[in-house]
């Protein structure tokens, strides 16, 4: 989600994704279309997408959500890749966005 908002205009597909996170272009995939799904990346065409929350709201929390990974970067990296799923689920659920 990052690297979309970091810049709205960029398209993305599967296979960038892949490249630049350094995953597999299925993982690339599912998480595009999670994204689409949840409202923060709008799919353009069959295989590019791009940053655009499904409300100002929900672009507000994500600007939140930036703001606090900027000040707090190794905390959080520790927190995603800590090896206590608890712990990382605790974070997931504190950003959580509940559609009304």
């Amino acid at each position: 989600m990052l690297l979309l908002r970091a810049d709205p205009a960029v398209r993305w597909t599967a296979l960038g994704l892949a490249k630049r996170l350094y995953i597999s272009d299925k993982l690339a995939a599912q998480l595009l279309q999670e994204l689409r799904d949840s409202g923060i990346a709008r799919q353009l065409d069959g295989e590019n997408y791009h940053f655009a929350p499904s409300s100002p709201e929900l672009e507000a929390v994500l600007g939140q959500l930036a703001g606090a990974y900027s000040r707090s970067l190794v905390e959080i990296t520790n927190l995603i890749h800590s090896r206590t799923s608890r712990k990382a689920q605790r974070l997931v659920d504190a950003f959580e966005w509940r559609k009304g």
